[in-house]
């Protein structure tokens, strides 16, 4: 048995984030020029502090048969206060709308074990040995420093104003995808919405509206790794698995490219299993753009062969192999990749300019339109012994 607490600060997101800065504004005209002009997006705060980790963790370690089959069992809470959040102020006397506070609290608790057993099958041709971790955690906002729910993760252009993909507020979970439920598509060709609180109006422009509903979760209920390593005579093939399971993603190249509103006619749509020729209408974020996103990936393969020498030879180890990295991907999602966003790294417009208050750490969940695919990797070596 084990247990420990600790409390240490924690390195901020990036640096500066006390300092006044500024962003593109408008062009303006001086001298028969036209000159890129700057505003405040982000107001001075010479008080800002770290953010301060407590953690308690509380374990049992096993080893059994002669350390060939080991197990580790852990609970931990970690709680982190005085969070650097960037909140929206009021202008003025403000300068800018936002400025970086230690404000908020965010609890952190949940489980994780770790099995590894050596030689589960052990002779003179064959060994094989694996290692499996299991981890799931609850995330809470204890406290978010505002007492109303609020909306972050913004969408952005084209199209698009206020429109947040995730409900911020005090005792709940992180990640929380929000927003209205498809229930058809009318003859006009507009989006028909369920009414959820059943009076006869859906009330869509709202922020908090009774017709919407949490669509999903930004962050994984479980996650796990495998890793298996399997010897047969000169032969050698390591094989490493990872998952996520529970998790969702609001796919943001959808939300854009799929809507067939006639004020979208320069921007190409796209065609995708959801895809419905008969919406003409302006898109709000609901459940059909919330995706389950669960996923198990081969990480890793490795494949080798170790050729025999003479004790008298130069050389007395040679080994080839091949393998490869992230190879194959099993999951339903169809965006460019099911991987857990842990913090929204989006951009505020299609031109590209980032959002003041990037990267958002509150904001999990969200397939921005900047994702590229993970590039697969292919390799061949030699290991030589002298």
């Amino acid at each position: 048995m084990r247990a420990s607490w600790g409390q240490s600060g924690m390195q901020p997101i990036s640096d500066g984030l006390s300092r006044e800065t500024l962003g593109p504004n408008v062009h303006y005209y001086s001298d028969g020029n036209y000159l890129p002009g700057l505003t405040v997006v982000n107001n001075a705060n010479p008080n800002l502090r770290a953010e301060r980790n407590t953690a308690l963790n509380i374990g049992l370690d096993v080893q059994l048969f002669h350390g060939n089959l080991s197990a580790s069992l852990n609970w931990f809470q970690h709680t982190n206060d005085r969070l650097l959040i960037p909140t929206q102020v009021p202008q003025p006397p403000n300068q800018a709308g936002n400025t970086w506070l230690n404000t908020g609290e965010l609890r952190n608790t949940g489980m994780d074990a770790q099995i590894s057993w050596n030689h589960i099958v052990n002779t003179s041709q064959l060994d094989w040995s694996a290692d499996l971790v299991l981890w799931g955690t609850n995330t809470q906002l204890v406290n978010i420093g505002w007492s109303t729910p609020d909306f972050t993760a913004y969408i952005g252009s084209p199209g698009f104003c206020c429109a947040g993909y995730i409900l911020v507020e005090n005792d709940a979970p992180l990640g929380q995808l929000y927003g209205l439920v498809q229930a058809g598509v009318n003859p006009d060709g507009t989006i028909q919405y369920k009414d959820l609180n059943k009076d006869q109006t859906v009330d869509i422009y709202n922020a908090v509206s009774p017709d919407k509903q949490v669509l999903g979760q930004g962050t994984p209920k479980l996650e796990m790794g495998i890793n298996q390593t399997l010897r047969y005579g000169r032969w050698d093939l390591n094989v490493f698995l990872r998952g996520a399971f529970g998790h969702s993603l609001a796919h943001d190249n959808r939300v854009h490219y799929e809507n067939l509103e006639p004020d979208f006619g320069l921007y190409n749509h796209i065609k995708t299993s959801y895809f419905n020729s008969r919406i003409r209408d302006y898109t709000q974020i609901s459940d059909v753009f919330v995706e389950k996103a669960n996923f198990l990936r081969l990480d890793n393969a490795t494949l080798g062969y170790r050729f025999a020498f003479k004790e008298t030879a130069r050389i007395q180890m040679l080994r080839l192999y091949v393998g490869g990295q992230n190879m194959l991907v099993f999951s339903k999602y169809t965006g460019m990749d099911p991987e857990v966003r842990w913090q929204d790294n989006g951009t505020f417009d299609n031109g590209g300019r980032p959002y003041s208050a990037s990267p958002n750490l509150l904001a999990p969940g969200v397939d921005r339109r900047g994702t590229y695919y993970l590039s697969k990797t292919y390799f061949l070596g030699v290991q030589a012994g002298f």
